[in-house]
Parts: C-alpha cells; structure tokens; sequence
C-alpha cells in the first residue's frame, strides 16, 4: 500500500503538471508579448511553451521515480513476514529441545553436570534466535564430546542417552542458521530498498522545488495570479503545493517531511 508521504507528494506532482498542461500555451504567449518589448537585435524568442512544458515533465518523470521506489520497498516490507515466521518457528523448536535435554540431565545427573555440558545457564528466549543457536551449538559440542564425562547418575538404573539428546537438539540447527541467514537477507534488501527510497524523495523534492517555484512565477508573470498560487511550492513541507498542505493538515499520517520509510 502507498505510503501517505508519497501519496501527498504524488497529489501535487499531479497539481502541477496539469496545470502546466493546460496553461503552458497562453502562459507562453503572454510572455512572449511581454519579451517582445525587450528582445534585442539578433536574439532568437525562446519556445517558452517548450520550456514550461519540458519542466512538467522532468517532475513527472522524478515522481514517477518516487512512487515506483515506494511501491518496491513496501512490497519489500510484506517479504518479511514469511521468513520472520519460519525464524521464529524454528527458534521455539530448538529451544524446546534444550530445555528438554537440560531437563533431562539435571533429573538423572543433578544440576551439577549442567556446567560441564555448559547447559548451566537457561537457554535464550526464542525471540533471540541467534543467541540461541550459539548456546545450542556450545551445547551439543560439550555433550558430544565423550571425554566430558558426567557425573554418577543420582539413582542406580537410571541412565541418560546423550547421543538422543546431541541428535535431538542437532537437528533442530540447519533450520534455524537457514531461517536466520534468509532473515539477516531480507533485512539488508530492504535497507536497499528504503536507501532507494530515500534518494527518489530527496530528488523529487529538488525537481518539485524547482518545477513548481518556476511554474507559480511564471503564471503569476503571465497574469493568471489565481492559477500561480495553485501550484505555489509550500515552504513548510518539501515537495508539496501549499494548496495539498492546507487540505491535509489534519493529520500527518505514515510519512513526514524528508527521507523515511
């Protein structure tokens, strides 16, 4: 969906090449008759239809440029959700398969052969998935490893499988370096997307600036006063009209006044 500061700039984008497309013609005939006074030998009038119009499309194309950048990022956005899912589920079934083996040790060998596993301190939460993959992997390496040895079962018969539990939590792991790794991805395309992003506001604003300040001027020369204050850039809010300003200045919705996402 369109963000509210795109859209806004869009609105007047749109106020201003319409109305250079439906007054550039008398606009540049008026002037005209104004330059003719003053042209001197050998000098050539210039097409100022042309020029008015050649603006209107400059601020066409750098608007089109913003909104197709805006478009990206916030389908950018709605990328996320399915690999943050696939994360999170992982990272609950990891955790679970820890909690189970310190559960287990702790049950037939006492809190004391935690430390030697370095299952001592509680797993992460989920929701620090990369944490827990680090805590798992000390884990597994300490417990796989048959020259740490345990101390004596509390209760004689009782006995622990530690190659269950090393395969238990080992299998859990692939997913979740994957899971992390296709997070980690996204998070940096989408930091390429709002860089994008970001350049096409600074650019439509510079070429708004431009294009409605020469276009105001140049109807207010022309005598079309009521027309030039329609288009007039506001000194408030970059890229917009102060005609779009006053209409939505009940809220300032998503967006602000520069670069964000």
């Amino acid at each position: 969906m369109p963000t509210k500061e795109v859209t806004d700039r869009q609105k007047s984008a749109h106020a201003v090449v319409a109305s250079i497309e439906a007054h550039a013609e008398a606009a540049g005939k008026a002037l005209t008759r104004e330059f003719e006074s003053v042209l001197r030998e050998r000098e050539a009038m210039p097409d100022l239809t042309l020029v008015l119009k050649l603006f209107g499309r400059l601020l066409a194309r750098d608007n089109g440029a913003l909104v197709t950048a805006d478009d990206a990022h916030e389908s950018e956005k709605s990328d996320d959700d399915a690999p943050r899912a696939k994360r999170d589920e992982a990272a609950a079934k990891l955790r679970e398969a820890c909690t189970h083996a310190r559960d287990g040790i702790s049950a037939v060998h006492g809190d004391a052969a935690l430390k030697s596993v370095r299952m001592d301190s509680a797993p992460p939460p989920a929701t620090d998935g990369a944490a827990l993959l680090r805590w798992a992997e000390g884990a597994v390496a300490k417990l796989g490893d048959t020259k740490v040895a345990l101390p004596k079962a509390k209760k004689r018969g009782v006995m622990l499988d530690r190659e269950v539990l090393v395969e238990d939590i080992a299998g859990h792991l692939p997913t979740l370096k994957r899971a992390l790794g296709d997070v980690e991805r996204e998070r940096r395309e989408l930091e390429g997307t709002q860089a994008a992003k970001n350049r096409a506001v600074e650019r439509n604003d510079a070429t708004f600036a431009v294009v409605a300040g020469v276009t105001s001027a140049v109807l207010r020369a022309a005598g079309m006063d009521e027309q030039a204050d329609r288009v007039r850039p506001s000194a408030r809010r970059p890229g917009r009209t102060e005609t779009t300003e006053g209409s939505d200045a009940g809220g300032s919705g998503s967006g602000g006044d520069g670069p964000t996402g």
